[in-house]
C-alpha cells in the first residue's frame, strides 16, 4: 500500500502511520529528518549500520539523515539530506528486487518504508528521482510506502498519482482545500473542514474504487514514537531471559518478620517498583534496633519463603 498522511503539527499523522506499519508483520524503516523517534536502539545514518542491526534481527530501523543545511543566498537546502535519502533509497530498491526474485509477493512477505515530513524530498513542482522510482516500480505487495505531510500543496503530482490511500486530519487552509478538490470527493472536503482533534478521514482512491470513512477513536491507533523498551513486541527480537529465577527452587530462608520484609523488598525490586521497597526500608530502619533487642538470645523461627510445591 502506498499511503499519504496529512495533518498539522501534533495532529497524529506520524503516530497513525507508525501504528499502521506496526500492524503489518514485516520490517519497518523510518526516514526521520525531524528526530521524532527517540532512543530507538537501531538508529542509523549509514547502510553499514543498518545491515548490522538487521543481522541482530531488529524489526524497526530509524534512519537519521544529517541536519538540514540551508544555502544562505538561495535559501535552498544543500545536498546532505538528498544524498542521505538516495543512499537509503538505493538499498530499498535492491531489497525490493531481491524480494521479487525470491517470490516475497507470492509468500506474503513485505516491509514498510515510512518517510516522515516527506516535503523534504518533494514539492508541487519537483520530486526526488529515487523516491519517484520507488513509488513507480516497487510492488505494493512487497513494499508499503507511507509519507507524511503537513500540507496537501507539498505533495508532488507524480507522488499523488501513485497513492491509493489518504489519511487526512483537519484541513482548513484554503490553498490545501483547493488542492484537495482536484482529486477528492466533495464530501471528503466537507469532512476534513470540521474534524475534531485527532480524528481523521480515510480516503481510498484506487482502480476506480472511491470511498471515505471518518475514524473517531484515536485510542485504537495511538503508538508512542519514543522507544518503550518493548523489543520483543516492536523489534522482532527475542527478549533476553533473566538468568536468575524470581526465587530459588528451595526458597529463601529467613528469620522472623524482619527477614520476610527483606524478601518482599527484594521481590518488589526485581519487579521494578522501587517505590515499594524504599518505603519499607525506611520504616524498617526506625525499628531495627528494637527488633534486634526483642530477638535477644532466643533466636528466631526459620521460615522458607517461595518454595515450590512438590
Amino acid at each position: 500500500m502506498n499511503a499519504i498522511f496529512v495533518g498539522e503539527k501534533r495532529s497524529g499523522k506520524t503516530t497513525l502511520a507508525f501504528h499502521l506499519a506496526l500492524e503489518t508483520s514485516g520490517g519497518i524503516i523510518v526516514f526521520d529528518p525531524k528526530k521524532e523517534f527517540r532512543d530507538w536502539p537501531a538508529t542509523v545514518s549509514t547502510i553499514a549500520e543498518m545491515e548490522k542491526f538487521l543481522k541482530q534481527k531488529h524489526r524497526v530501523i530509524i534512519w537519521r539523515p544529517p541536519t538540514m543545511v540551508m544555502d544562505e543566498e538561495s535559501g535552498d537546502e544543500k545536498r546532505p539530506m538528498q544524498e542521505s535519502f538516495n543512499a537509503l533509497a538505493g538499498w530499498v530498491l535492491e531489497k525490493h528486487d531481491l524480494a521479487m526474485a525470491q517470490g516475497w509477493d507470492r509468500a506474503g512477505y513485505h516491509f514498510t518504508l515510512l518517510i516522515d515530513e516527506a516535503y523534504n524530498l518533494q514539492s508541487h513542482a519537483w520530486i526526488n528521482p529515487r523516491l519517484l522510482r520507488i513509488l513507480s516500480q516497487c510492488r505494493p505487495e512487497i513494499l508499503n510506502v507511507y509519507q507524511t505531510f503537513q500540507s496537501v500543496k507539498n505533495v508532488n503530482s507524480d507522488s499523488r498519482s501513485r497513492v491509493s490511500d489518504w489519511y487526512l486530519f483537519t484541513i482548513t487552509l484554503p490553498t490545501d482545500l483547493k488542492r484537495l478538490e482536484e482529486f477528492a470527493m466533495p464530501e471528503v472536503i466537507e469532512q476534513v473542514r470540521t474534524l475534531p482533534e485527532h480524528e481523521y478521514v480515510h480516503f481510498l482512491n484506487e482502480k476506480g474504487t472511491v470511498s471515505s470513512e471518518v475514524v473517531t477513536d484515536s485510542e485504537n491507533w495511538f503508538e508512542p514514537l519514543d522507544y518503550q523498551g518493548e523489543e520483543g513486541e516492536f523489534m522482532g527480537k527475542e527478549e533476553e531471559k533473566d538468568e536468575r529465577d524470581e526465587f530459588p527452587k528451595d526458597g529463601i530462608r529467613i528469620l522472623d518478620r524482619e527477614g520476610l520484609d527483606e524478601a518482599n523488598a527484594k521481590f518488589n525490586r526485581r519487579k521494578g517498583t522501587p517505590e515499594n521497597y524504599k518505603g519499607d526500608r525506611t520504616r524498617r530502619s526506625d525499628r531495627t534496633e528494637k527488633k534486634e533487642n526483642e530477638r535477644g538470645n532466643r533466636g528466631g523461627k526459620e521460615i522458607v519463603f517461595g518454595r515450590k510445591s512438590a
